[in-house]
Order: C-alpha cells, then sequence, then structure tokens
C-alpha cells in the first residue's frame, strides 16, 4: 500500500460471517454463483457484487497512490479458482493524489474449473476470505470479509444470480493482440492495436502495475488509424507493460511488449 495520502485514515474493521451476503462497513456484499449445483468437468464463475454507500468506493487491482487492492483466499477442496477478474476502473483524483477506483456497484469475479472427479449429490462448500477496503475523500476503512456458498455437485443449471454475472463477464476488459513499447530518455510510448475503438475526450490508460508510469503524465495520442500512449518512466520498466484502456463504455486489456 502507498501511504502518499496522509490525511486518509485507515480504520481496520474484520468482519467474519458464515454467510452469502452482509453488510460491511460502507458498503453491501455478496458472494454469488452463476449455479447451485456444478457439473463434474465444467467452469463456472462466480463473483463478488460490492455496492459501496453513495461517496464511497472500492478499488482496482492497481489502486494507484492510495488504497488497498481487493485479494481473496479460497476454500474449496477440489475446486480450481482463477484470478479475481475486475471491470474497467474510474480515475480518481483528491488533492493531487491519483488512485483506479470502482465507484458504485461493482463486480468482481472469478472463474472456477471443477474437477470430473466429484461424485454428484456431494456438497461443495466454497468459503472466501476477501481483504480489501471501501474509502471516501477523507476515510478509509480496511475490511477482512469472510463469506460462504453452499453449493452441491449436480447438473450446472443456472441459478437467479447466472444473468448478473454472465452480464459482467460480458462487460470485462476485452483482450486485445499484444503490441509494442519503447522508451527514450525518461518517455515510455505504448502502441495500441488498431481495433481498439475508443472516445478520444473520454479514454484513458490504467497500467496495471504500480510505480512503473507516474499516473499524472499519461496522455494519449490519436491520429488516422492509430493510438498512442505516453507517459513518463518512474520505475524500472519490465519487458511487459500492462493495462486497461478505457473510455467508460468500451474497455480493452493490453500488453506491450519492447
Amino acid at each position: 500500500m502507498n501511504y502518499a495520502l496522509l490525511r486518509t485514515i485507515m480504520v481496520g474493521a474484520m468482519l467474519v460471517a458464515p454467510v452469502t451476503a452482509r453488510a460491511a462497513v460502507h458498503a453491501q456484499i455478496a458472494l454469488l454463483s452463476e449455479t447451485d449445483e456444478p457439473r463434474p468437468g465444467s467452469t463456472f464463475l462466480v463473483g463478488f457484487r460490492i455496492v459501496p454507500d453513495p461517496g464511497w468506493h472500492g478499488y482496482w487491482s492497481n489502486p494507484g497512490d492510495s488504497g488497498i487492492p481487493p485479494t481473496i483466499q479460497w476454500t474449496a477442496p477440489g475446486l480450481r479458482f482463477g484470478t479475481l477478474l475486475h471491470p474497467a476502473p474510474t480515475l480518481l483524483k483528491v488533492s493531487g493524489v491519483t488512485s483506479y477506483v470502482h465507484s458504485g456497484a461493482h463486480i468482481l469475479l472469478a472463474r472456477v474449473r471443477a474437477p470430473s472427479t466429484l461424485r454428484p449429490g456431494s456438497s461443495l462448500p466454497i468459503q472466501a476470505r476477501l481483504i480489501w477496503a471501501t474509502c471516501s475523500a477523507s476515510l478509509c476503512v480496511s475490511q477482512r470479509t469472510m463469506l460462504r456458498l453452499n453449493l452441491r455437485v449436480g447438473d450446472g443449471s443456472p441459478n437467479s444470480s447466472a444473468t448478473i454475472l454472465k452480464l459482467a463477464a460480458q462487460r470485462l476488459p476485452r483482450p486485445l493482440a499484444e503490441s509494442r513499447f519503447h522508451a527514450r530518455e525518461g518517455i515510455v510510448v505504448m502502441d495500441v492495436p488498431g481495433s481498439a475503438q475508443v472516445d478520444p475526450a473520454k479514454a484513458i490508460f490504467f497500467p496495471s502495475t504500480n510505480g512503473l508510469l507516474d499516473g499524472t503524465s499519461l496522455r494519449l495520442r490519436f491520429a488516422p488509424g492509430r493510438i498512442q500512449i505516453f507517459g513518463r518512466q518512474s520505475g524500472i520498466l519490465p519487458s511487459h507493460i500492462r493495462g486497461v484502456l478505457t473510455d467508460g463504455t468500451k474497455s480493452y486489456a493490453l500488453s506491450f511488449r519492447r
């Protein structure tokens, strides 16, 4: 975590409950699955639906200059969980501090693989320990929330949460082909694949890793059939730079290599 926002007060809160939904501090949170009866050998979606109070927000996987990214520890014998997937963030600037946040209701997804060896009819409990934060312009609350789902191995039929989770998956940043970046005299230039279609007046690039680029320096240049992202180097550059380009409606997951 970056402590650049010195006026932010971090208040620790331990929230533990063996339920699928509960009221957290300045937010509502629920753990959802698209099926109550996962089929052996299938992949299904689970997700955290987080609804912050008005004026509060959560954080993207790279929180920017302040806040903490959500992390998850799963306990579910036999199941394999993928990476926590975020929708595109929005930009928040407070007192010169730049943060990458989720404002309003949002869903963090994970894809789950059920092994083919599961026995139909057997119990399939899932326990999720989520470490996350909700913040306002002047206060942050760090939280540890325990949620559980009690599933049963079956035919994979969808439940009442299936539609909302599938819609959330459709709104994830669309991955594009890998492109190139180069750096000269501390300036990094990234060439966006030509298939990205964003509104020049609203488009923002969010780097996935904190500390590589100065967030306040990121700029986009548009030319016919070409988009370039410029930023000032603020750390040691790896062989790849990843991030999300979004205009608030369309979002793309980008990867650049030297």
